[in-house]
C-alpha cells in the first residue's frame, strides 16, 4: 500500500465523539473522587486500619495520578486532509 485517504468531516466527527466521551470521563472520575473522599477513614485507626487506610491513600493515588497523565485530545484548527494535502501526500 502507497497511501491512504483521508476524510476530514469523518476523522472531525470522531475527534469531536471522543472529545465529548474523554469529557464525560473526566466529570465522572472527579465525582468519584469527591464521593470516595466523603467516605473519610472508615477503616478506622488501630493498627490494622491504618495498615488498610495507608494502602488505600497509596493505591487511589496511584489510579488517579495515571488518569491524570492522560492527556485530553484536542481539536487541530486544520483538518488533517488539510494538512496532508500542503505536505503533498
Amino acid at each position: 500500500m502507497t497511501g491512504f485517504m483521508v476524510d476530514p468531516e469523518r476523522l472531525s466527527a470522531s475527534g469531536s465523539a471522543l472529545q465529548r466521551v474523554a469529557s464525560r470521563l473526566s466529570s465522572e472520575l472527579a465525582s468519584f473522587r469527591s464521593e470516595l473522599a466523603g467516605f473519610g477513614a472508615p477503616w478506622g485507626s488501630d493498627d490494622i486500619g491504618s495498615l488498610i487506610g495507608a494502602a488505600h491513600d497509596e493505591v487511589s493515588s496511584w489510579a488517579f495520578e495515571l488518569r491524570g497523565g492522560a492527556r485530553v485530545l484536542r481539536r487541530d484548527p486544520e483538518p488533517a486532509g488539510r494538512r496532508l494535502e500542503a505536505e503533498g501526500r
